[in-house]
């Protein structure tokens, strides 16, 4: 996402570069400010020693440190931070399914790692696995048939992106929507699979998603170069381009509800 950033904190082990003065730093962060990519950019930064407390946290470097920006990914050390003091080291997050009546629930509890695809592949699980061994207890449990799946995320409100994230933006991966309920970073993975020149490609998808409207306009051709997109406001999606060999790496693009896309 193309947005102003901030640096909100820069933690520099002094010791371990006893060679690095102060004047070194300095030229070396100007340098970089007058990068080219950073010249439609407005950054603020703001590096401290850290000390005690704020007395005795000195200031090394600063620039437009006082503008009010927006924090970009940065900021995620502080919420983790803050995430790590209040919640503690030992804490989990807790997916669960239960069944009401003729019902089943899926109840989130805000999980951003749930179905997280790259994050399972690490212990041998894939984005279904966790539904597999539901499925089987609902089995055991002689329950064979439900009325209705449904999805209870109301850990957090329903406003899955910012108002003031770029529209154009938002089919993109790292924009993805924020949930009480996610499933694979509220992505969709596409493997695609060349077939005969200039004919539609095939694709299958992870987590599978049968429910969804895709429209592929993506053929076997000569290069490679494939869009996923997403209109902001529906759930349908469209693959176009053209590709000269199956892709190794998953294309992903983000889903519009991510609750009810982990439901399905």
């Amino acid at each position: 996402m193309i947005r102003p950033f901030r640096a909100l904190l820069v933690l520099l082990v002094l010791t371990a570069m006893p060679r690095l003065s102060r004047a070194d730093l300095n030229g070396d962060i100007r340098q970089v400010l007058q990068d080219k990519l950073l010249a439609r950019a407005q950054v603020g930064i703001s590096i401290a020693r850290l000390g005690d407390n704020a007395d005795h946290s000195p200031p090394i470097f600063r620039h437009e440190s006082d503008s009010p920006l927006v924090p970009a990914s940065n900021l995620k050390l502080v919420t983790t931070s803050a995430a790590l003091d209040h919640l503690g080291p030992d804490f989990k997050f807790r997916t669960a399914l239960v069944k009401r009546g003729d019902d089943i629930i899926l109840v989130g509890d805000g999980d951003p790692t749930f179905g997280d695809a790259a994050l399972l592949k690490r212990f041998g699980w894939t984005t279904t696995t966790v539904f597999e061994k539901w499925a089987k207890q609902l089995k055991d449990a002689k329950i064979t048939s439900v009325h209705n799946v449904l999805v209870d995320d109301s850990i957090f409100d329903q406003q899955f992106v910012h108002p003031n994230w770029p529209v154009k933006q938002l089919h993109l991966a790292y924009v993805a929507g924020v949930a009480g309920m996610n499933l694979n970073a509220n992505c969709l993975d596409f493997y695609l699979k060349t077939g005969a020149m200039g004919q539609p490609v095939t694709f299958t998808t992870d987590p599978p998603a049968s429910f969804l409207n895709i429209r592929n306009d993506c053929v076997t051709g000569t290069d490679n170069a494939v869009w996923l997109s997403r209109d902001p406001n529906s759930p349908d999606l469209v693959l176009k381009g053209q590709i000269d060999q199956d892709n190794a790496e998953p294309i992903s693009v983000t889903v519009q509800d991510p609750p009810t896309f982990a439901a399905g």
